[in-house]
């Protein structure tokens, strides 16, 4: 074992064993060279590992701190393992620069608070917003950027609106998004699906499907898609992209992974676009928190003005403390180191699911290998006994999320088990999927 090796074991096992508190600081770089008789540059490689692994995070001119529960134990046979949650894990999260970020907002932004603002969102994030949506290949003007409750608020607004190709029919991949599917569902807007799978879409029946039926949107996840885990190619986008323009069926794009896409080559959907078709819905909740209840909308000009006004009468104006705080998050650098972290952490875990899976892997069964994000798909060739397999794994504390709902209820189907690495470490994942890949074999038809 080298010797960086060695003294990052040792501050991990003062972390677990609680001689270094949550929230209390590491000894200085300094003491800890002459502490362990070593160079800076030893100590700063032993640091940098803690910090990948999230147990502790750096404060500019402060020092290493340990993170509020960053020593998830989630490792032995008698803990709860769960194994495809979609919320990220409270544990990653930088509670204290947040927090101050949030003390921050109350103070500069204390007159808005007694006081209705601009529904479109609080002018200095939509600046912010619209510079930091640059990075990601998304150009834009003011006027057509707005900040939502959340993407579930704009998937609701949207499927309550007028559109102006007087679409009454909503498209949706199968299986995709719950919470898409209950506001189309609850809003009692007819919806038709399209099968996706591991091997993308069938482009033939997508145009037959446009053909058919009068579309308002075709609601998609191009990038990194929940439960599937895969992307679309540059080549589907743009065959989509062309027949959207072709039959006049406006795109929303649901980007709520886009912070951990792996390849600068894999751009959103918006960025293929050149005729004003595509919505960009991009969620804050899939890198920060969910209860930030955050998002940024990007709409074609011509939806402008009737959104606005549905979003004006929905809420009148999104949190400004989370607005607030978001800005500042992002305008200091912080946002683009934290996702940095979450995406080589994740990218981590599931190449080394990925791996553990194909070690255990069944003769009936297949699986999705993403590139990025903390979704994959396991496959069975004809269904399941899905109550059974929920319910010896559960016995077996391995908690799993029923993704039947993510299909329409006329295509209801019991092959698809999402596995997630939000709350899975790798000492979880090697316990997990031996028995999970097990169970699901020798209940599948």
């Amino acid at each position: 074992m080298y010797k960086y090796e060695l003294i990052c074991e040792n501050l991990k096992a003062e972390i677990e064993n609680n001689k270094i508190k949550p929230g209390e600081s590491l000894p200085s770089i300094r003491n800890l060279s002459k502490k362990y008789n070593t160079s800076v540059g030893t100590i700063i490689k032993s640091l940098s590992i803690l910090e990948n692994q999230h147990l502790v995070y750096s404060k500019p001119q402060s020092g290493y701190y340990v993170i509020e529960k960053g020593f998830t134990k989630n490792n032995s046979e008698n803990e709860m393992i769960q194994a495809s949650t979609s919320y990220p894990d409270i544990n990653l999260f930088p509670y204290d620069d947040f927090q101050h970020c949030m003390i921050q907002a109350i103070n500069t932004n204390k007159e808005n608070l007694f006081s209705y603002t601009n529904p479109q969102g609080l002018p200095s994030l939509l600046q912010t917003i619209q510079k930091h949506l640059e990075d990601y290949q998304i150009f834009t003007k003011l006027d057509n950027l707005f900040i939502t409750t959340g993407s579930q608020q704009a998937i609701d607004l949207l499927t309550k609106m007028p559109f102006p190709n007087k679409g009454d029919t909503i498209l949706v991949e199968q299986p995709t998004y719950y919470g898409a599917l209950k506001a189309f569902e609850l809003n009692n807007i007819p919806t038709v699906g399209i099968k996706r799978d591991f091997s993308g879409i069938n482009l033939n029946e997508l145009e037959e499907k446009f053909k058919k039926y009068n579309f308002k949107f075709f609601y998609t996840t191009p990038r990194l898609h929940n439960p599937l885990g895969y992307s679309y190619t540059i080549k589907e986008m743009q065959s989509i992209l062309y027949l959207a323009e072709k039959y006049k069926v406006y795109i929303l794009e649901d980007d709520c992974m886009a912070d951990f896409i792996s390849s600068s080559k894999l751009l959103p959907m918006y960025a293929y676009d050149k005729n004003d078709f595509v919505i960009n819905a991009k969620s804050f909740s899939k890198i920060l928190l969910p209860g930030l209840r955050l998002s940024s909308l990007v709409l074609p000009e011509i939806l402008i003005d009737t959104f606005s006004e549905y979003k004006k009468w929905a809420d009148v104006n999104s949190t400004i403390i989370s607005q607030g705080a978001l800005e500042i998050f992002i305008k200091s650098g912080m946002y683009a180191i934290h996702k940095e972290k979450m995406k080589l952490l994740y990218s981590d875990r599931i190449s080394y699911l990925i791996k553990k899976i194909e070690n255990n892997m069944k003769d009936n069964l297949t699986f999705s290998k993403p590139s990025g994000g903390y979704f994959l798909c396991i496959k069975t060739p004809n269904g399941s006994n899905y109550s059974k397999v929920m319910k010896i794994l559960d016995a077996q504390n391995i908690k799993m999320v029923d993704i039947r709902v993510c299909f329409l209820k006329n295509n209801r189907n019991s092959s698809y088990y999402r596995l997630s690495v939000s709350k899975m470490n790798k000492k979880s994942i090697d316990i997990a999927i031996p028995k999970i890949m097990d169970v699901i074999s020798k209940n599948s038809f």
